[in-house]
């Protein structure tokens, strides 16, 4: 499965809507997706079916540096230790 990811210019910021599976070279995708983002940033990740642990890394990092994580499911919120439906 690859990953999809759709850029939304919002005023302010921007949203980027994922969906698919978060690994491999996709991370890099959805990390230079991240840095070319106007701030502030919010991933959408209802559609996200799993995610590696560079994946979950690279969702970490950019929680910490700001952005803010909606629509995590159940799982995804396990495994980034986090609150189902917690928006960060």
């Amino acid at each position: 499965m690859t990953l999809r990811i759709v850029v939304e210019s919002l005023d302010p910021g921007t949203m980027l809507r994922v969906a698919g599976a978060l690994s491999g070279a996709e991370v890099a995708e959805l990390d230079a997706c991240c840095r070319k983002a106007k701030l502030p940033v919010t991933l959408e990740l209802e559609g996200v079916v799993s995610a590696d642990e560079p994946g979950l890394v690279l969702l970490l990092s950019v929680a910490a540096a700001g952005a803010t994580l909606v629509g995590t499911s159940p799982y995804l919120s396990m495994r980034l230790g986090r609150p189902f439906g917690d928006a960060h």
